[in-house]
């Protein structure tokens, strides 16, 4: 454990986001006109193309106009043309390609012929750039026929705000065109988009008022959800390389004397350079920006391009480009790839050996950023190319020491006082760069810097690319255990239990092979984490308690504290509230400080079993341990928001839960999203507004995880039950399904509650759902009370009426009120 605890000492950061190493990091925007104005951290334009007639059918008779530069792209344009002008366009769209091969070329050109068709559009331009949140208020902004963000009021949700935009906006056609839109994906590996913009787009694809609203995604990858999202089926429209004569005129409208080459050079340079204007461009930079002492000209290059294998040919330009400049030139280019993150003048000129002068460097910066190298933002400079490894040194010891230069720049400008991921940018450049230069045990070491923050979020899964990627490379016995503990970790947390059950395996037995028994502990203690989220707590049970036992004998309090809080967690499902409380204030004894995720947890707890008083003053204590802390501001808001639902403050409680919800989104937390959400669903329900209440449920159930939060699909069906009962016995199906699973450990209360309300919804004698539901008194009067009041509903919906009635009776002397 020494050479691990050794490790873990350094401060370090984070790992390389947003996108496949083999694709890169940054896009090339291949746009003419570059956009002006900021937005919240967005360049912003908004084109208003008011006026002009209704859109008019499509008529069999005539063709579209359309714009004659656009050759060979017939099928991508008519794709996107077609689909904005239908009476009710799709809503989201997502035009995807490498860097430079026309995307957005194509969407300009479409909305300009729609324009000169007559058609009457509102359009809105937003350019993302790495490392600042794009906010969904200016979306809504949009759609209000704003220029900025929209301030949301006391209570008010981003996506109810967006869902009222809609409706206002009626069947205005508004077209929002989202440039750089890699930049909205999570560093998941995997482009998912962060949460808060995956309910806008699926509220804007799915929303059930008519609009003629479409946000169009223009990104480098195909964008995705973490969840099933109906946004994720629309096709995207896929752009290929320029066409030839398009290609021809790219390049020459850089340098003239290309247009003197003979037709012959000019197909050789195409196929050469694969029509990727990417290409071509490095190609003119290479002489534009080449050191006069080395005499380099077009033709010359042109000739050399001719033998070069065009599977290569980025990467073989890139490396002639540096080649070629001149030696403070190439230092500072070399030093703005190796950060591979927007970084400032001041970085890069203290990275350069031996320092040089800032206004140098930035001198420097501007001529790349001529020729669309680099590009700058209120951050500083970034790197536009498709892979940064391109421009580095290829002298492995010059590589390395460069590598080393960024890393010590970077390591104390991380911050340390970690709020949300946006605190984690440099994070993730700060680990891109260690693991650039293959020092994979300071790899595990940055990592492990954040993990503790990233668990606090709900938000592990995002080391879990970076954690594969060094699994069997670390070198170091102990660490390889560690790591293949947090593997597991992360596996776990996405619903991947099989590879998360053979990590947690590995890192086992190298714990019995080291004889580490707080490893084998700390293991022992994931595996019921694992067998907690399968749904199976009596088999958690008995790992959380061995993990106990070792630590305890072993003396390390961390996991100690750990095991007593998920045992208490156990004895809470099981109904065991004396049990609960006391594990939980054991845990509560061995905390540093005071731990707001345990107090929350005790006060909901305190809220179920009515005892409202005890909750509201751990609630408050909770609070003021959270500070400015927005992960734990939403939690503490979410119970408060629980404690006043259980008094009867339905509204209160929906502005509590409100809250909860946008600093959730904020923090791309997807746990208390779900339960922010169930909470508006039940003050909804609560308060006799069942559809707004649906609205709300549906909305959390992309969150929910496979035999977990069961009232989430109950609470979904029974608001079906009304409006679509085929939907809702499918919803209860599933329920049962789910339940039954649950209840194979006889002791789970909630499982067999469930099982029985769904028993009562399917069956045709619900009178069998007794012997789940009629169980003595386990000292939870709220959670019981909301059962009840979930079957009283479900008899208001039942066909014939009555139908629940003998069931209701029999249950009698259990809670007549949610309050109770």
């Amino acid at each position: 454990m020494l050479s691990a605890l050794v490790i873990l000492g350094f401060h370090f950061g984070w790992w390389r986001s947003f996108t496949n190493p083999e694709k890169g990091i940054w896009p090339w925007a291949e746009a003419m006109s570059w956009i002006v104005g900021m937005t919240t951290g967005t360049l912003s334009l908004i084109v208003a193309l008011r006026g002009g007639s209704p859109l008019a059918p499509a008529s069999a008779a005539l063709e579209p106009p359309r714009d004659p530069t656009l050759l060979d792209r017939e099928n991508e344009y008519d794709g996107l043309h077609d689909a904005l002008r239908q009476d009710r366009p799709p809503g989201v769209m997502r035009v995807v390609g490498p860097a430079g091969f026309g995307k957005t070329k194509v969407v300009d050109s479409v909305l300009g012929d729609l324009d000169e068709a007559g058609s009457s559009l509102t359009v809105y331009r937003h350019v993302l750039t790495p490392g600042i949140r794009f906010d969904v208020r200016t979306l809504i902004g949009d759609l209000e026929g704003m220029d900025e963000p929209v301030n949301l009021y006391p209570g008010e949700t981003r996506l109810a705000r967006l869902r009222l935009a809609l409706r206002n906006a009626g069947l205005t056609r508004i077209v929002i065109v989202i440039e750089g839109a890699e930049y909205l994906a999570v560093p998941d590996g995997q482009h998912h988009v962060d949460l808060q913009l995956d309910e806008a787009l699926e509220a804007i694809y799915r929303h059930g008022h008519p609009h003629r609203a479409t946000v169009i995604l223009v990104s480098r990858d195909v964008l995705g959800s973490s969840g099933p999202r109906l946004w994720t089926q629309e096709a995207a429209i896929s752009i290929g390389k320029l066409p030839r004569a398009e290609f021809r005129k790219f390049l020459t409208d850089r340098d003239p004397k290309l247009g003197k080459l003979p037709e012959g050079r000019h197909a050789v340079l195409y196929d050469r350079l694969n029509g990727n204007p990417r290409c071509g461009q490095l190609m003119i930079a290479s002489v534009a920006l080449a050191a006069p002492s080395r005499g380099f000209e077009i033709n010359a290059l042109a000739d050399t391009l001719v033998g070069l294998d065009p599977l290569t040919m980025p990467r073989r330009l890139a490396g002639i480009l540096v080649e070629n400049l001149d030696d403070h030139s190439r230092e500072v280019i070399q030093a703005v790839a190796a950060f591979q993150t927007t970084i400032d003048a001041d970085a890069i000129a203290a990275t350069i050996a031996p320092p040089v002068a800032p206004p140098l460097v930035t001198a420097a910066l501007q001529r790349f950023e001529k020729h669309e190298l680099v590009r700058r933002t209120d951050e500083g400079y970034y790197l536009t190319f498709a892979d940064a490894d391109w421009f580095l040194p290829t002298d492995p010891e010059a590589r390395s020491a460069l590598l080393h230069r960024v890393e010590k720049v970077l390591r104390p400008r991380l911050l340390m006082d970690l709020r949300s991921l946006d605190d984690l940018r440099l994070h993730f450049a700060y680990v891109a760069v260690l693991m650039a230069d293959r020092r994979y045990p300071m790899v595990y070491a940055a990592m492990e810097s954040m993990t503790g923050a990233l668990k606090r979020w709900n938000c592990g899964h995002l080391l879990l690319a970076a954690r594969k990627t060094i699994q069997g490379k670390i070198g170091i016995p102990g660490l390889e255990m560690l790591n293949d503990n947090e593997l597991g970790n992360a596996y776990t947390s996405v619903d991947d239990f099989d590879r998360a059950n053979v990590a947690y395996g590995r890192a086992l037995d190298r714990a019995n092979k080291l004889g580490h028994p707080e490893i084998r502990a700390t293991i022992r203690y994931n595996f019921g984490i694992y067998y907690w989220l399968s749904g199976r707590a009596d088999l958690a049970y008995n790992y959380y308690e061995e993990a106990r036992k070792e630590a305890y004998q072993q003396q390390i309090p961390t996991v100690l504290r750990a095991a007593l809080k998920e045992l208490a967690e156990c004895h809470h499902r099981w109904g065991q509230y004396d049990r609960a409380f006391t594990r939980a204030n054991e845990a509560l004894t061995l905390a540093e400080g005071e731990p707001v995720g345990l107090l929350l947890r005790i006060a909901r707890w305190h809220v179920e079993t009515g005892n409202t008083g005890a909750a509201e003053a751990l609630i408050r204590r909770a609070r003021a341990a959270a500070r400015e802390s927005e992960w734990h501001l939403a939690a503490c808001h979410e119970a408060e928001a629980d404690r006043l639902l259980a008094i009867g403050s339905f509204a209160s409680a929906g502005d509590e839960a409100a809250t909860a919800l946008e600093h959730a989104l904020q923090t791309n937390n997807a746990v208390l999203v779900l339960q922010a959400r169930t909470t508006l669903c039940w003050a909804a329900l609560y308060d006799g507004k069942p559809e707004e209440a649906r609205q709300h449920i549906e909305d959390a159930e992309p969150y929910r995880a496979p035999r977990s939060s069961l009232v989430v699909p109950a609470l979904n069906a029974l608001l079906h039950q009304k409006a679509d009962p085929a939907k809702a016995a499918e919803l209860f199906r599933s329920l049962s399904d789910e339940a039954r699973e649950r209840v194979r450990d006889e002791r789970d209360r909630g499982a067999r509650d469930m099982l029985g309300f769904a028993i009562a919804a399917l069956s045709p004698q619900p009178d069998a759902a007794l012997e789940h539901l009629a169980t003595p008194d386990f000292g939870a009067p709220v959670l019981r009370a909301r059962r009840d009041f979930l079957l009283r509903t479900l008899a208001g919906y039942a066909q014939p009426p009555g139908r629940v009635q003998s069931l209701l009776d029999a249950l009698a002397g259990g809670s007549s009120t949610p309050t109770d």
